[in-house]
């Protein structure tokens, strides 16, 4: 797939070239993926002039493999360079280049890829994968991770997300992205996945029914990433997290009861949590940051949260030494976030 980047990005690819080749300089090749890769990154006016709302991700292919705590240290110091959120650089060894398994991040990479140092003709090291090849476990995975983007933009608790207009603007743009995620979620159910935002939502009208609620909320999603036009969302922004989040839990557990429960759907979000905080036997950080993630969206409630999902919640962060100051949720949701992009992104 052949897209024209964005004037914007292709100045800044020239920075992001020469900075991570001063830490990585035997990079074979730099590989722009994501939304950014395929033209429908979206952008913001700013006092400094148009800025990108989202992260770079960049995928470094070098004869040794990176150090990721290195390259983690060279993007953030190119975000801070470029007045941006972030900039995510995946280290990969060309060794192993070839050898990558099919998921939804490489196949976007494969089919959608922009490399702007290095030779272009190395993506075809990878196998031309078909949509089908794509392991249902990727849904599971995508839904925890726009999890916490639901619960990283609602910074005031049980009440309605931020009125100001920036805040309103940054609740929108990350529960798009959790609304696309449903849509991929339900592709992928089907065995077919697709990439551009426009190609998810055809192909999610061929799948779901025209007044389901998934179908309803990524059309939302769809309207507003258009122009970043809250208008455009024919709904409170509030309504439109909540509404979201609501959908993102019930798909999370038909994907869990689909892959894993194989006599009987899983009874409540208790038994849910707990079979995800014991799932990741290799990684037991990961898994009970995960449960706990999941058990405080289930908490949320714009009259009073579940205590019984942030008692729970508490419990599974306690297994690995992180600690909640209190058992009121916005304090358990500032910990989970935090926990998360320490340990998991």
């Amino acid at each position: 797939m052949q897209t024209s980047i964005h004037p914007h990005v292709v100045r800044d690819l020239a920075q992001l070239r020469q900075g991570i080749l001063r830490s990585v300089p035997d990079a074979a090749a730099l590989i722009l993926t994501g939304s950014f890769a395929h033209g429908e990154g979206a952008f913001r006016e700013t006092d400094a002039g148009l800025q990108p709302v989202n992260d770079y991700d960049v995928v470094v292919v070098a004869r040794v493999e990176p150090d990721q705590d290195a390259l983690e240290q060279t993007g953030g110091r190119l975000a801070r360079r470029l007045g941006m959120r972030g900039v995510d650089l995946l280290g990969v060894g060309l060794h192993r280049f070839a050898w990558l398994p099919p998921s939804i991040f490489n196949y976007d990479l494969r089919h959608a890829g922009q490399v702007f140092h290095g030779d272009a003709g190395i993506l075809d090291l990878l196998p031309d994968w078909d949509p089908s090849d794509i392991p249902l476990i990727e849904a599971h995975v995508l839904l925890l991770n726009r999890m916490v983007c639901l619960l990283e933009c609602v910074e005031e608790g049980t009440d309605a997300p931020g009125r100001e207009p920036e805040a309103q603007g940054f609740v929108a743009y990350q529960t798009a992205k959790a609304a696309f995620a449903l849509a991929d979620a339900t592709a992928l159910l089907h065995g077919a996945y697709a990439i551009r935002y426009q190609d998810k939502l055809d192909l999610l009208r061929s799948l779901a029914l025209a007044g389901s609620e998934v179908r309803q909320l990524a059309e939302a999603a769809w309207r507003f990433r258009a122009g970043l036009d809250l208008a455009a969302l024919d709904m409170p922004v509030a309504h439109f997290w909540q509404r979201t989040r609501h959908a993102v839990l019930a798909t999370f557990r038909y994907v869990m009861d689909w892959m894993y429960a194989a006599h009987r759907p899983f009874e409540d979000f208790a038994e849910l949590g707990r079979f995800l905080a014991n799932l990741n036997v290799t990684d037991p950080r990961r898994a009970a940051i995960e449960a706990a993630q999941y058990l405080t969206l289930a908490a949320w409630d714009p009259g009073e949260p579940d205590e019984r999902a942030i008692a729970l919640a508490r419990e599974f962060l306690a297994r690995i030494d992180i600690a909640v100051p209190d058992s009121e949720w916005p304090s358990l949701r500032r910990t989970v976030v935090s926990a998360w992009f320490r340990y998991c992104h």
